[in-house]
């Protein structure tokens, strides 16, 4: 370069040597100094290119130069060693004599072109392989160079290599993308605030400066970008600013649970100061645990209830144990005293039926749970499951002094649904009207037909509910009062198994009540059966009816003939290893004027009948040594004709399904009503149900 310079340096005017005997002494003695600083002019020169070249050769940018064709003029030998080059065979070539991709080198030209044609400085950045193999990315600027005139005479370039800068950025980058990503997608709300402070250092408000989709989605706060939380929420609560002043403060993190008031929803807030001691910034985590607090609550309220219930079912065994006690003592003491006698047994009666009907109701509400529950359907009409349940809570209505009227159409409403259930449905709901009314109440029941439907209503002038407790009247346990302050009792399951019933059979229960002291109404939907028919599917509810229905199937030459059914039953075999339970049974049999003998295991009962022939055998299932269903397969074969009744504790489908397997024709569940059994006694074998 310093050659080149010197050349280029003779070339400028003057600096020729003049005829030695052009000059007159004056003039020689004048060229003399002017070659004289010339000289030092050019030793100047010479002096501040090798320094320039010196420099720009030890620098680690690129330096070079262009002419207008594009070519380079200088180099540095950074440059030249990034190529492999000498400068003697770099100078003069331009990007595609050096073999730069095709792409490259006719970009490179043309924006060495621009900033001779437009005097503007051109910056860009490329990756770059040498021919040495060296890979790099790489930042550029043509810059232009102006002569005195003001033309472009030279492209002046600079590059830096900027790879390390890059993969700096591109990691940068890529670790912003996963964190933009896990921003995006974490399920918990996520945002960044900065806290504002007032001229005394107190918070005031908070500024959001970001957050997530789901932070969106779980506060309903919407373009928020930049927003104070006093803009977005202006009733907001003022301890959410002093958490997250305390927070960007002292640094300290913190955790914790909390009901959103104007959200209505319970949160999970994580806080944490994001930089240093100066930072005003806080960083948030929302996670909404809105239904686990309410599956927390829902637990304690069902624990709760269920403690209420232990009590209430020990309060309500107490109750009918304690008469029955007091009357097991009156009947030991009593001598000839009938009147009192038959006063005493009506109670034990009624309060066994009470314990009764409380197992029952634990038994159902289980089998259901479990699924265990089989519905019988068949066609019936509804006023059946009406008077049926009707003869039952009759008694607790009449104590009750209650008012009841029905009110059924003239035209059947029939249904397709088990007989037993749909009575217990009503049953439950008469029993408790008559429980939560006062002295001289009123119960209506009405029935009508509705969009394919039976629908039944049972309404009171009763104690009523209250609208929150509407909703959970259904549930299990639920009570309209605690039981410490129940008048009448109940284990609050009743209207559980009530709904539960209902939804077997395809239907809905609604309960309405404008509140407490203004009484309730049960609104019950079952569907109607497919087909409706003027014929009265009546069941039949005493002896009489059994035989009339009996009777119209008969062939039309027995029909004058004295039916089978009115021969009275003489013989009956009682088979129970519980020797209170035979007898107590065998003395009601005798009473009836039946002919009893009695048995406490399989193999006696046996050696009995082969005996005895009885016409009906009433068996336990739970015998030692041979068991009832073996005993009733033993006795069908010894006893073709003879009526099998199986008495028994177990009262699930599957055990009534075994007991006809093995033979019984009828299964009836402990304690059994006498009445039922006199009437089964009185029927044919072959009618089993």
């Amino acid at each position: 370069m310093s050659n080149q310079a010197t050349e280029k340096l003779q070339e400028f005017p003057g600096s020729e040597v003049a005829p030695e005997n052009s000059f007159t002494n004056a003039d020689k003695n004048d060229s003399d100094d002017k070659k004289f600083e010339i000289a030092e002019l050019k030793r100047q020169l010479s002096e501040q290119t090798r320094y320039f070249d010196a420099i720009l050769s030890s620098a680690k940018d690129f330096a070079y130069t262009f002419d207008r064709e594009g070519r380079f003029v200088f180099v540095n030998q950074a440059l030249l060693n990034l190529w492999g080059l000498k400068f003697e065979q770099a100078i003069g070539k331009n990007f595609f004599d050096l073999e730069y991709p095709a792409d490259l080198a006719r970009r490179l030209h043309n924006q060495i072109q621009q900033v001779f044609d437009t005097k503007q400085i051109v910056t860009d950045e490329t990756p770059y392989i040498s021919p040495t193999g060296i890979a790099g990315y790489y930042e550029y600027i043509f810059s232009p160079f102006c002569g005195a005139d003001g033309a472009v005479e030279l492209v002046v370039g600079t590059t830096r290599d900027i790879t390390e800068r890059q993969e700096m950025e591109e990691i940068l980058r890529h670790s912003e993308e996963q964190y933009r990503t896990l921003f995006n997608s974490i399920d918990e709300g996520f945002c960044t605030i900065e806290l504002l402070f007032d001229d005394e250092g107190q918070p005031y408000d908070y500024r959001f400066i970001e957050y997530n989709p789901v932070f969106k989605e779980l506060t309903g706060l919407q373009n928020a970008d930049g927003k104070t939380a006093l803009e977005l929420v202006p009733n907001l609560e003022k301890k959410w600013v002093e958490i997250y002043g305390k927070v960007a403060l002292t640094g300290e993190s913190i955790r914790f649970e909390d009901n959103s008031e104007p959200l209505n929803r319970w949160f999970d807030v994580y806080a944490s100061r994001v930089g240093d001691e100066t930072s005003r910034k806080v960083a948030l985590v929302f996670t909404n645990v809105t239904e686990r607090r309410q599956m927390e609550e829902a637990l304690r309220d069902a624990d709760r209830r269920k403690d209420e219930f232990l009590a209430t079912l020990a309060h309500e065994l107490r109750n009918p144990l304690a008469p029955i006690r007091s009357g097991l003592e009156v009947i030991r003491n009593i001598r000839n005293d009938k009147a009192k006698f038959e006063e005493t047994l009506e109670i034990l009666e009624r309060q066994t039926n009470q314990i009764v009907h409380l197992v029952d109701d634990l038994l159902d509400i289980s089998r259901i749970t479990q699924g265990k529950i089989k519905l019988r359907l068949e066609r019936f009409e509804l006023k059946t499951a009406i008077e049926m349940a009707l003869e039952t809570s009759q008694g607790l209505i009449d104590e009750s002094e209650n008012e009841l009227t029905i009110s059924l159409p003239e035209k059947p409403i029939f249904i397709n649904a088990d007989l037993t259930r749909t009575t217990q449905i009503f049953l439950n709901i008469l029993n408790n009207a008559a429980k939560y009314s006062d002295q001289g109440g009123k119960i209506s029941l009405k029935a009508n037909t509705e969009n394919g439907n039976a629908v039944i209503s049972i309404k009171d002038t009763g104690l009523g509910i209250e609208p929150d407790m509407l909703e959970k009247i259904f549930d299990m346990f639920g009570q309209i009062e605690t039981p410490y302050e129940q008048a009448r009792g109940g284990l609050g399951i009743g209207l559980s198994v009530v709904e539960k019933l209902v939804e077997m059979h395809g239907g809905s229960i609604e309960a309405f009540s404008e509140g407490n002291g203004k009484g309730s109404e049960f609104v019950v939907r079952l569907p109607l059966a497919a087909e409706q028919s003027a014929e009265i599917a009546a069941i039949p509810h005493s002896e009489d009816d059994i035989l009339q229905k009996a009777q119209m199937k008969m062939p039309e030459n027995q029909t004058q003939e004295k039916s089978p059914l009115l021969s009275q039953l003489r013989r009956i075999l009682v088979v129970d290893d519980n020797s209170d339970a035979v007898e107590m049974m065998e003395i009601l049999l005798s009473m009836e004027g039946y002919a009893t003998r009695t048995a406490f295991d399989g193999e006696t009962a046996l050696e009995i009948a082969r005996e005895f022939l009885p016409e009906v055998c009433l068996c336990d299932i739970g015998l030692p040594e041979m068991n009832g269903y073996e005993l009733a397969g033993h006795l069908r074969k010894l006893l073709p004709e003879a009526l099998l009744v199986s008495v028994s504790g177990w009262g699930q489908e599957e055990d009534r399904q075994r007991s006809i397997k093995s033979g019984f024709n009828y299964h009836l569940v402990k304690p059994v009503q006498f009445e039922d059994l006199l009437k089964l006694i009185k029927k044919q074998p072959d009618k089993a149900a």
